[in-house]
């Protein structure tokens, strides 16, 4: 992948979580934006990294954009069971060791935040490729039922 492409796909990132962090566009932030993107990427590329941002968290705006209205549809579905578990009073809470077939920190991590942002389970330690996670409704003790059970579809999306 070409390098301007690279930094292209990360000054939109970047940008858009400067217009988030805002609450509004207007020319005035979308050009604050892209001057504090493009300083934050040169900055850490030269003095922090050493070297390509690409090389050490990979990524494609595409991806981002479809896993992020996945992740948000699940955690809705999530929510929803959650409110019915505390509201009838049918928790079970525990923790839970699971493991992933995920190879990189990077993917590893993605996926340890999205089960902390589903309703119901909180990522509370991460070792190489396992996961102790804190969930609500504990169906299972076995680690590779619960893993499945808790991870449902995110881990395809990798």
């Amino acid at each position: 992948m070409k390098k301007w492409w690279q930094d292209l796909q990360w000054l939109i990132l970047y940008l858009a979580v400067w217009v988030i962090l805002f609450e509004r566009i207007n020319l005035t932030i979308v050009v604050s934006g892209l001057v504090a993107a493009g300083f934050s990427l040169y900055f850490t590329e030269k003095y922090l990294l050493g070297g390509s941002y690409y090389k050490h968290y990979p990524i494609n705006i595409l991806w981002i954009f479809k896993y992020g209205f996945f992740l948000l549809i699940e955690i809705y579905k999530a929510g929803f069971a959650t409110v019915k578990m505390t509201i009838t009073g049918n928790v079970n809470p525990g923790i839970i060791d699971i493991k992933t077939d995920l190879k990189d920190d990077y993917s590893i991590s993605i996926l340890a935040n999205s089960i902390t942002l589903t309703p119901g389970t909180v990522t509370l330690d991460k070792t190489d490729n396992h996961l102790k996670v804190l969930w609500l409704d504990v169906k299972t003790k076995d680690s590779v039922e619960a893993g499945d059970i808790i991870k449902g579809n995110l881990e395809k999306h990798f």
